[in-house]
């Protein structure tokens, strides 16, 4: 953290290159007069000040997100996990089997929320550790899928089925084996397609297209429905959720910055476009597997 400027008679571009490849701030060549000194010290810490503003904004904007949203998406399945069993409590004796089957169904609709919101951040917490140590970096990117075109599908198709929205879903995808482990894919895939459910009606289509691409496996997730603007594409991560103000949507936002972390980590490129009003389009660009 601390800015570390050169200062040698070392003047090739060569040698200028090798310092600022050893972690240099800044350069500076003999001779050098005490004003040129005194403004690269004052460059160096007016940008340090400039990068501590940013990262204090980021943490401000981390807390406020965490406090909006994650009371809210503990509190809801909860209660009506708890409502719903005070309900069974007190009434079982007078109810019907069909009344009781509907309060258990959303005991279990609530709980699986829940557990859902839990393993998202276990799995969050998971990848940012993960990042920080190349030996499992390299160990990830050892895995593969070898048959990505089933692994998509069955997925995708389980969670529109699970909505009700197998009409909605359209499907075009080549057989490629891909660099990410086959629980991996699954989970971006979930994410993906839960938030183009998300974000748009029922009868309105969901794309999922893919080919092969320099050596690289592309898909794309197209859904009509609300766009993502320019200023919230560069806002993706954790607990971030987009105009929950306007549209009431459940999650805590972990979705999309799951999906972000697990492509770094796998040296891909994820890219949100919205092309056109009412239509968000998300690629994702992952290696082959050998």
């Amino acid at each position: 953290m601390i800015p570390f400027i050169f200062l040698t008679s070392k003047a090739d571009k060569l040698d200028l290159r090798k310092g600022m490849e050893m972690g240099a701030d800044d350069y500076l060549i003999k001779p050098f007069t005490p004003k040129e000194l005194l403004k690269a010290i004052a460059t160096q810490l007016e940008k340090k000040a400039s990068v501590q503003k940013i990262s204090q904004q980021k943490l401000d904007e981390l807390r406020s997100n965490i406090t909006h949203s994650l009371p809210h998406e503990l509190r809801t399945p909860l209660n009506g996990i708890l409502a719903s069993t005070e309900l069974l409590l007190d009434e079982l004796d007078s109810m019907e089997t069909n009344e009781i089957r509907e309060i258990v169904e959303q005991i279990s609709l609530s709980g699986k929320r829940l557990y859902r919101l839990t393993m998202n951040f276990l799995l969050y917490a998971e990848l940012e550790l993960i990042a920080t140590d190349p030996k499992k970096i390299a160990s990830l990117r050892q895995d593969k899928t070898r048959s990505s075109q089933i692994v998509i599908t069955e997925q995708a198709m389980a969670q529109v089925k699970a909505e009700k929205r197998e009409a909605d879903l359209l499907l075009n995808l080549p057989d490629v084996a891909i660099a990410m482990a086959e629980m991996r894919v699954e989970k971006l895939v979930e994410e993906l397609v839960d938030n183009a459910m998300k974000f748009s009606a029922i009868g309105q289509p969901i794309e999922i297209n893919g080919f092969v691409k320099d050596n690289q496996f592309v898909l794309s997730v197209k859904n009509s429905g609300r766009e993502i603007t320019p200023q919230q594409i560069a806002q993706i991560g954790a607990h971030v959720q987009f105009e929950r103000k306007l549209y009431e949507q459940q999650g805590s936002g972990l979705g999309l910055a799951i999906v972000q972390k697990l492509i770094e980590l796998h040296q891909g490129q994820l890219i949100i476009e919205s092309p056109s009003n009412q239509q968000t389009v998300v690629t994702v660009y992952l290696p082959l597997s050998a």
